[in-house]
């Protein structure tokens, strides 16, 4: 219920995210290799509905298999498609990109939070 109130959500919210997990909870730790957030709560989710463990254990392996091909084959596929210098010329590019987005996003951040409240008539 903690976790919970750090998303802002309502105890009846709650167990209603709990329900669903438990109906899914082998598909969610399966695909949560897949998922950032659900990589990381995927787990204490799963025992917080009393997952057994070895399905757990199961479910996580075979997800990270499954994540670990497809990024090793995507990779791997990419750089026989790509040359190498095109490739980092991409990932420079992007990472720029990103930068830039970072940086407009923490501005517009800082200035909404800076403004004087406005008063309204």
């Amino acid at each position: 219920m903690r976790v919970g109130r750090l998303f802002r959500l309502t105890e009846e919210q709650m167990l209603g995210v709990r329900g669903q997990f438990a109906q899914n909870a082998d598909r969610a730790v399966f695909l949560g290799r897949f998922i950032v957030l659900l990589r990381i709560f995927a787990g204490p989710l799963a025992g917080a509905v009393k997952m057994p463990c070895a399905q757990c254990l199961l479910w996580n392996a075979l997800g990270a298999l499954a994540w670990a091909s497809a990024i090793v084959s995507l990779a791997y596929f990419a750089g026989r498609l790509v040359p190498l210098p095109q490739l980092i010329q991409g990932v420079a590019q992007f990472t720029r990109l990103a930068l830039v987005l970072v940086v407009c996003w923490i501005t517009l951040f800082v200035w909404k939070e800076a403004r004087p409240p406005q008063i309204q008539e």
